[in-house]
């Protein structure tokens, strides 16, 4: 099947999928939900008559910028000294020994003082039909976090031309009680940076993309590290593997249009 050529009218399409799993060993779909743009919540949680409703600043703000929300219930609870004492075991990346509905791992060193960073095992794919960059930060209209203090790692790149998964990194407080998501909660917020129209399509993850993503994952170890950006993606258009990337996913769309 040959990859449709890139879309060059005033929409975007944006390719999703669930990053955690490929449907030919385990299936986890009813965890994720479509992203939806911030200014709906804006104009449901706000009274009829609000300024903020007419308000051209705030429609630019959030012009293009979704939220990804929740579908479940979790509630983790951290005992006393518990995330200092699991930050100075020498061991990078491991799983917590307390009990939760979905994983979380200590991912890495910390970055800051008094912090740990942790991973909750969810993951999302974006890919565009075209180059776009996203931004993906904390919530923060209004702020939200699964514990007080805490935050996602903000991350942005070129989604059109780099393949790696979003995935829910924080880094929290020692003195942190408890990790608590509700459904409906926004996870993430993700700003793409166009004047476009965003149309988001679902597709379903496989063996082979997740192969592609290892490679762009571990490129700066296979290609080199302190390469800029630029550089990543114009190794990625060199070698046709975004091309390949996006035949993949339009093998695996679900109802396609």
């Amino acid at each position: 099947m040959r990859a449709k050529k890139r879309d060059i009218s005033n929409t975007v399409t944006v390719y999703w999928s669930p990053g955690r799993f490929s449907l030919e060993e385990e299936s986890w779909n009813m965890l994720y939900s479509e992203p939806t743009p911030v200014i709906n919540d804006v104009f449901e949680n706000t009274y009829k008559d609000a300024e903020i409703r007419k308000c051209p600043g705030t429609r630019a703000a959030l012009k293009n910028v979704f939220t990804v929300k929740a579908n479940h219930k979790e509630n983790i609870h951290f005992p006393e000294n518990y995330l200092e004492r699991i930050n100075n075991i020498s061991e990078k990346t491991f799983p917590l020994d307390i009990p939760s509905t979905l994983q979380i791992h200590k991912q890495r060193s910390s970055e800051y003082p008094n912090r740990v960073n942790l991973v909750y095992n969810m993951s999302w794919y974006f890919f565009a039909s075209e180059p776009l960059e996203a931004k993906m930060t904390s919530p923060y209209y209004p702020p939200q976090t699964p514990t007080p203090g805490s935050a996602v790692f903000p991350g942005e790149f070129n989604i059109g031309l780099w393949y790696r998964p979003f995935n829910l990194e924080y880094s929290i407080p020692f003195n942190a009680k408890s990790f608590q998501i509700k459904p409906n909660d926004d996870l993430f917020y993700l700003e793409f940076k166009t004047d476009k129209k965003i149309v988001f399509q679902r597709y379903n993850n496989s063996k082979s993309l997740d192969s592609l993503a290892a490679e762009f994952t571990t490129a700066p170890q296979m290609f080199g590290f302190g390469k800029t950006l630029a550089q990543r993606y114009d190794l990625a258009k060199r070698t046709k593997t975004a091309d390949i990337v996006l035949g993949e996913i339009q093998k695996n769309i679900v109802n396609p249009k």
